[in-house]
């Protein structure tokens, strides 16, 4: 290549005049000898470099799949014809080239292409001149997102490409994300890719890798020691502004332009995007304006020493990782919050360095924005898991499930989206993505349940579908039928735990194992109201039939009790105390004599208006989390010194419950507790809290929940998708608002010195920070449309939290356990029959197909069933975690099931489209914190 070991030149001329005007950028670099400048001199005459500075303009199109629109309305409106025109486009000029990111779009644009269309794209990307980037089927955010969700999406993209494209990308490109996670280094380098494109880190941080010339860099993860090279822009991903009346004008503004940016990098190449938010509409057009203005600076590239091409991303890096450049590591950070410069314009960021960051620029609010919807999406990923364990360890040849399972991953995948998941699109785009979750996880229900029919009854077509509406189903239960209930254990671990049925007003039940003429086997259980909590142990991957009788209720409800005093509830293990207001003030680990003061506040935030509707940049809104200064900002619902009304609901065998009632003048809020009777060391540490909290006022505002205790402790560890530990410290130099975190299924805060931690386990996303010994949750907002276009969350929030006091040693352990009770409680599924002997003789009462419980630490991510070769042998996708930090852990795959042999087994890249190599199936050594994939091939054992 012409710029290697190429100095930079004193002075560029300006291009703006004939006359030679020296430009007001100089670059102080010393040319060798005066003989070497004398030949520079000859060279520029004639225009014939050998050493130029190379600007790759990468044409791209950031289309959002939702955000103003929905997805349908963007592919109709825009993004369909945006394809076929740069398809077209690209014919005409083998010197164009472009980008393509969204793999959902395509593959919407490919159920409508011609042949010809497709086999002109397949032939563009042999010739290197389109290029698939990022490869998955959005590009999804890395704050809320878990890793199960994260890979899945990949997963489905990148088959996507294969089947139909035979391309696999080898760079990514998540350049609009807001923030970026140490999951990014972890995931690419697991799936083979060269190098990942960036753009939102906090600009303060952007500023000083400007200054150093450290934009690029090799990203090195500590948990695993691996790296990725990084390239952040340092710009935004915009085409830059081009200025000027004439092309001479407008030529060396980009000119300008890109020297500039050129100062900000080591090499002598820099990438350049080349186009927006959905650009491209008309792609010949805009080729033709930009091929101009490059025409007319590569006419003096020997004068300038600058040269414009069209470069693809495989272009750019093939080219400056062959320069020799020393890179500098960055190794175990992650890049939350993100922090926009104020104003959000980047390029106006560039003139000086963002120094003083406006408190309203702190990207914290959208970890809790649109709550519902993150609850919503978690619920849907569990179905989709589930879906997909079941079909790979009894797959069945169905249209239905074929479709069910396919509308679940899909719509899983497309929740993961930047936008989506995170809360921040608008309205017309929130409401599809509801309905699309809505219907995934209806027909994902529909399938689960026939499929749970399916294995246990031997396709008895006569029997009835089984049905999550439980409250509704059990309506119909009388005294001369039957309630049956199948339940099951989506964990590789044996699940000891409580089922809990909702029941139609005015019903009581009784549960029994067996159901017969001669003799029924009642299960141990207890109403709480019109709840019903039925204990129950699963072996991993396991199914199990209840079976259901309406009874008398007698004096179930008696058992109400108003509580006035100093009280404490206990199930011998942990022990929670109230003071005479009925505030929560300590719980005690009973077998461990040990106490935690440990008191529970909830506040309302109110928060800061800027302006209204389409801003980001000044006030609230749904990406920033802004409150209002001054004593009237927020208001504690508890006061200290108020009573609080509460009901003891339940006082054991099973279950022992407090619910107090919270008035307040915006909204309603009930707070439960619950202890159970111990079936698993959860129970044993670890508190059942619910929040029921009403929709909000009208005005921006959120809700705060938080657990303050007796720990000293200086720093809180969130866990990025779910898995990787990341320690945070609170910092005093950054308002309240930027000391929040991402808050993905766990969150612990320890205290060295008495070896205890506070461990948070929950089923959603939300936003998490810690400060002398106080957990604060984010766990509730509300940003009415007139400030916000994309706010308006009016939504109920009645979800779960578990929280526990674990010693130390534990904590990695049962927080993982924790969340997965949380995000993959046991899957519920009811009929009511009338014919109880056609059940009973037909059906199988329990379905076991795992021997044993895989290792303490190592856990299934996922299973997937890849490939039906015959009746009899199966091709299936198996991921694997083990969250040992210490050492490598092996598992015999061939020995863990029952009804299946594995023949073979290839460890794989995580979407299983690349082998790495063969592996023993009887010893599969998983290394910390390795994202390991196989391909096995599953044989029924005869």
């Amino acid at each position: 290549d012409r710029t290697v070991g190429c100095p930079r030149i004193y002075r560029y001329p300006d291009i703006r005049s004939q006359k030679g005007v020296e430009s007001e950028h100089e670059y102080h670099i010393m040319v060798p000898t005066n003989m070497a400048l004398l030949f520079f001199v000859f060279l520029s005459v004639f225009k014939i470099s050998s050493c130029l500075s190379v600007v790759h303009v990468v044409p791209h199109s950031h289309c959002d799949a939702g955000y103003r629109k929905s997805f349908e309305q963007y592919y109709e409106q825009d993004v369909g014809s945006i394809i076929s025109t740069v398809l077209i486009s690209l014919k005409e000029d083998p010197n164009r080239k472009f980008v393509w990111e969204e793999v959902s779009f395509l593959q919407r644009w490919w159920n409508d292409a011609s042949d010809d269309q497709k086999e002109l794209m397949r032939q563009l990307i042999k010739e290197g001149r389109l290029e698939m980037i990022g490869g998955g089927w959005t590009m999804h955010d890395e704050a809320v997102n878990d890793a199960r969700t994260i890979v899945n999406q990949m997963t489905l993209g990148l088959q996507f490409l294969q089947k139909n494209l035979n391309t696999r990308p080898k760079y990514d490109w998540h350049i609009d994300p807001f923030g970026h996670s140490i999951m990014m280094p972890e995931l690419y380098h697991a799936l083979q890719y060269n190098a990942i494109v960036l753009n939102r880190i906090p600009n303060p941080i952007k500023q000083q890798m400007k200054m150093n010339k450290t934009l690029e860099f090799n990203w090195t993860s500590p948990f695993t020691n691996i790296s990725m090279f990084t390239h952040v822009l340092g710009a935004h991903y915009s085409t830059p502004k081009i200025t000027g009346t004439d092309i001479a004008q407008k030529a060396q503004s980009l000119i300008d332009t890109c020297r500039k940016r050129m100062e900000w990098y080591k090499t002598e190449h820099l990438l350049l995007p080349f186009g927006s938010d959905f650009a491209f509409k008309d792609a010949t057009k805009d080729f033709q304006e930009m091929e101009e203005t490059m025409s007319h600076i590569n006419n003096q590239s020997g004068v300038l020493g600058l040269e414009f091409r069209f470069s693809t991303l495989n272009d750019y890096f093939t080219v400056i990782q062959k320069d020799g450049v020393d890179f500098p590591s960055f190794n175990g950070v992650d890049f939350f919050p993100y922090i926009a410069c104020y104003p959000c314009n980047s390029e106006m960021c560039a003139n000086q360095p963002c120094s003083k960051v406006k408190n309203d620029t702190y990207w914290s609010g959208y970890f809790t924005s649109k709550p519902a919807q993150k609850l919503l999406t978690r619920q849907q990923e569990a179905v989709t898991s589930v879906l997909d364990t079941l079909n790979s360890l009894h797959p069945f040849n169905y249209s239905l499930l074929e479709k069910s399972i396919s509308v679940s991953h899909t719509t899983s995948a497309l929740l993961t989206h930047h936008d989506a998941i995170t809360g921040t699109s608008f309205s017309s785009s929130y409401e599809d993505y509801n309905l699309k979750l809505e219907y995934a996880l209806g027909s994902g229900e529909e399938a689960i349940g026939l499929l749970k029919s399916m294995i246990l009854c031997k396709r008895d077509k006569n029997i009835p579908l089984f049905t999550t509406d439980i409250k509704d189903a059990l309506a119909h239960l009388s005294n001369t039928n039957m309630g049956v209930i199948v339940v099951y254990n989506p964990s590789d671990k044996t699940r000891s735990d409580y089922v809990m049925l909702e029941l139609p007003e005015g019903l009581c039940i009784e549960v029994f194992s067996t159901y017969s003429r001669v003799r029924n086997k009642r299960v141990m259980s207890q109403q709480v109201q019109d709840r019903f909590y039925i204990p129950l142990s699963l072996p991993p991957l396991g199914m199990q039939t209840l079976y259901l009788q309406k009874t008398e209720c007698g004096t179930k409800f008696d058992s109400l009790k108003q509580v006035h005093e100093n009280f404490n509830i206990t199930n011998e293990y942990i022990k929670l105390y109230f003071n005479s207001n009925n505030h929560l003030i300590s719980l005690t680990d009973v077998k461990r004599s040990s106490s935690l003061q440990l008191s529970i506040e909830l506040t309302e935030v109110l928060e800061s208006v800027g302006k209204p509707f389409d801003s980001v940049c000044d006030g609230t809104n749904v990406y920033t989390f802004v409150p209002m200064e001054g004593s009237n900002s927020s208001r504690n619902l508890l006061p200290n010194d108020e009573n609080i009304d509460t009901v003891l609901t339940a006082d054991g065998p099973l279950v022992w419950e407090v619910q107090q009632q919270i008035s307040t003048e915006t909204c309603p809020i009930r707070t439960t507790m619950r202890l159970f009777h111990p079936l698993s060391d959860l129970h044993k540490q670890f508190i059942d809290i619910q929040n029921t909290i009403g929709s909000l006022s009208s005005t921006p505002n959120s809700i705060l929940f938080s657990l303050k205790t007796s720990l000293e402790s200086e720093e809180f560890i969130t866990y990025t998708s779910g898995i990787y530990p990341m320690t945070r410290t609170y910092d005093n130099s950054k308002p309240f608002q930027g000391n929040f975190y991402p808050l993905v299924g766990r969150v612990s805060m320890i205290d060295h010195s008495k070896k205890e931690a506070l461990v948070v386990s929950t089923q959603r996303p939300m936003a998490v920070s810690a400060d002398q010994g106080t957990l604060n949750l984010l766990v509730h907002r509300r940003i009415p449309l007139l400030f916000d276009q994309r706010g308006n969350d009016t939504s109920v929030m009645n979800d779960h939290v578990l929280v526990g006091m674990i010693p130390t040693d534990d904590v990695v352990d049962l927080s993982y356990e924790a969340m997965s009770y949380c995000q993959s409680p046991f899957s519920v599924h009811v009929a009511v029959i009338d014919n109880q002997k056609k059940w009973t003789d037909n059906c199988q009462t329990e379905w076991n197909p795992v021997k044993e419980s895989l290792p303490k630490n190592v856990h299934l991510l996922s299973m997937q069933l890849l490939n039906v070769i015959s009746d009899e042998m199966y091709q299936i996708g198996i991921r694997l975690l083990n969250t040992n930090q210490e050492q490598a852990v092996s598992v015999d795959l061939d020995g863990w099931l029952k009804e299946w042999r594995i023949r073979s087994a290839n460890e794989t890249t995580p979407d299983f489209g690349v082998m790495l190599k063969k592996v023993s199936t009887t010893e599969v050594k998983l290394t910390p914190y390795k994202l390991a994939s196989f391909t096995t091939f599953f044989a029924r054992d005869l």
